[in-house]
């Protein structure tokens, strides 16, 4: 995903509340998904590239 003022986005974190359009993740390196109601969706859409996240996680980039 590029956004011509910032680069390329590598990595989001967090809650996506309301979001269905998960294929624009599919450029993104690594996606965390805290809590919504599509988290299980997306740990299942990108497997290679998605890790679970909860409270005390500790994330490494």
């Amino acid at each position: 995903m590029m956004f011509p003022l910032i680069g390329r986005i590598h990595c989001v974190v967090g809650g996506f509340h309301g979001f269905n359009k998960l294929r624009i993740l599919r450029n993104v390196d690594l996606i965390i998904p805290c809590h919504c109601a599509v988290k299980k969706e997306i740990l299942e859409l990108y497997r290679d590239k998605s890790r679970e996240c909860s409270a005390g996680c500790i994330i490494n980039i």
